[in-house]
C-alpha cells in the first residue's frame, strides 16, 4: 500500500516539472520573435504567476495569441503604408486571417498587373512588389504564392487558364526573389486558374486576375 501512493506521488511530480519545462521552452520560443511589448507583458505575468498555477498555460496561450494577432496586424499596416505612395489602392487588398495574412494584388478598370496574355509583369506591379517585399521581407514566416485568372478562356498558343495562373505566379516569385525575399521563405507556388475568383458572382470580373500571397500563421496549440 505505501509502495502503491509513493509512485502516485511522483507521478504528480513528473506531471509538474513536464508542464514546468513545457511552459518554459514555449516561453523562450514566443521571447525570440516578439518586440519590446511582448517582452514587456511576458515580464508582467510571471510577477503575478507562479509556473505551477493551474491556470499558466491557458493564460499563456492568450498572451501569444494576442501577441500573434498583433504582429498580423502589423504586417497589415506596414503593406499599406509602403504602398500608398504608389496610388494602387484599387490593384491592393491586404487581409488579416485566422491562420494568416492574405496580401493581393489584382488588376482593376485604370492598371493591370500583367501584360495582357503574359506573365510579364506590368511597371505598376513592379512597383508594388518591391513595396510588399520590403514590407515582408523580415517577417520569418512562409510563403504561399498563388496565381489566379479570370473566366475568359484564354488562347494563345495552346496555354490555358491553368498555365497562365502558375506562370504569374511564378513571375511574382522571380519578382519577390529579386526584391530581398529570401527563396528560402517560399514554400509553395501554384496556380488555380479561374477556379476561386475574387469576385464569385462575376468570374469574368477583371479583378480575379491576381497574385495572392498569404504569410501563414500556425495556431497556437497548448493542451
Amino acid at each position: 500500500m505505501f509502495a502503491h501512493r509513493e509512485g502516485g506521488i511522483w507521478k504528480i511530480a513528473y506531471a509538474d516539472f513536464i508542464t514546468a519545462v513545457m511552459i518554459f521552452f514555449l516561453s523562450m520560443w514566443l521571447l525570440s520573435m516578439q518586440n519590446t511589448t511582448g517582452k514587456s507583458l511576458f515580464s508582467d505575468y510571471f510577477k503575478t504567476h507562479a509556473v505551477g498555477d493551474e491556470s499558466a498555460i491557458i493564460k499563456m496561450q492568450y498572451i501569444m495569441e494576442r501577441e500573434m494577432i498583433k504582429r498580423k496586424e502589423n504586417i497589415r499596416k506596414t503593406v499599406e503604408e509602403k504602398t500608398a505612395p504608389l496610388s494602387v489602392s484599387d490593384n491592393l487588398k491586404v487581409e488579416v486571417l485566422d491562420d494568416g495574412v492574405r496580401i493581393q494584388m489584382m488588376d482593376s478598370e485604370k492598371k493591370s498587373i500583367f501584360e495582357k496574355g503574359s506573365a510579364k509583369p506590368t511597371s505598376t506591379a513592379t512597383r508594388l512588389f518591391k513595396a510588399i517585399a520590403d514590407s515582408i521581407k523580415k517577417v520569418p514566416n512562409s510563403l504561399t504564392i498563388e496565381g489566379h485568372t479570370d473566366s475568359v478562356p484564354y488562347g494563345g498558343g495552346g496555354i490555358t487558364n491553368w498555365e497562365l495562373s502558375t506562370m504569374r505566379a511564378s513571375a511574382a516569385r522571380i519578382e519577390l526573389e529579386k526584391d530581398g525575399i529570401p527563396s528560402s521563405k517560399i514554400d509553395k507556388i501554384v496556380g488555380y486558374a479561374d477556379t476561386r475568383p475574387l469576385i464569385k458572382n462575376d468570374p469574368a470580373d477583371r479583378r480575379n486576375r491576381r497574385i495572392s500571397i498569404f504569410i501563414a500563421f500556425s495556431k497556437i496549440k497548448m493542451d
